[in-house]
């Protein structure tokens, strides 16, 4: 009878732990994540109005063109610096990347190394006087950026990311393996009982 009871305890316990990790299970995926996925920015509005000069083109339409006088690479208006600029570890480890910046409506995407220049150590864009980055001036001249980047907990090492990759299915198998093993002892027990 106690051989029976320390068995019906091992099982209660077995669905009581299966149920316990399925709860964390996605907890687990979730933090997991943040550690081995960059973070994707979508359209991150950047203020550029200090960098367009008002300019009338050959028909006398009103254009905000960017002003050359403040020079391309220097600290003036035409530099724009990410809000989430890579700093520390992240300016020689994790650089910024898959950078797309369009004009403030999204329609007109700017070219790289034409249009713009990109540091991607940190994180500062510098626009180029050219037919694209001109706009007109009723337009609001703010620049949209979108851009991956490395959060804090981010793990450097591709090895790395992927050992956490496979925890997760590890533990999947885990859980799978203590469930099957769960449903055997109960076939087992309702045979012994039958007989």
């Amino acid at each position: 009878m106690a051989k029976e009871e320390n068995h019906l305890k091992a099982i209660i316990t077995g669905f009581v732990l299966v149920v316990l990790t399925l709860a964390f299970i996605v907890s687990i995926s979730e933090q997991t994540n943040t550690t081995i996925t960059k973070t994707y920015v979508s359209g991150e509005s950047q203020g550029g109005v200090g960098c367009w000069v008002r300019v009338e083109d050959e028909t006398g339409d009103i254009l905000a063109q960017v002003n050359e006088t403040d020079g391309q690479f220097s600290d003036g208006d035409c530099n724009i610096t990410l809000s989430n600029a890579p700093t520390g570890w992240k300016s020689e480890e994790c650089v910024l990347t898959d950078v797309v910046l369009t004009n403030n409506t999204g329609d007109l995407k700017y070219t790289l190394d034409t249009d713009y220049v990109l540091d991607t150590t940190n994180g500062v864009v510098s626009l180029i006087n050219t037919t694209t980055t001109s706009h007109w001036l009723n337009l609001s001249n703010n620049t949209l950026v979108s851009y991956y980047y490395c959060p804090d907990s981010y793990v450097v090492s591709s090895w790395g990311r992927t050992i956490l990759g496979t925890n997760v299915g590890i533990y999947a198998i885990a859980i799978l393996l203590v469930v099957i093993y769960l449903v055997y002892t109960l076939l087992e027990k309702k045979k012994e009982y039958e007989n």
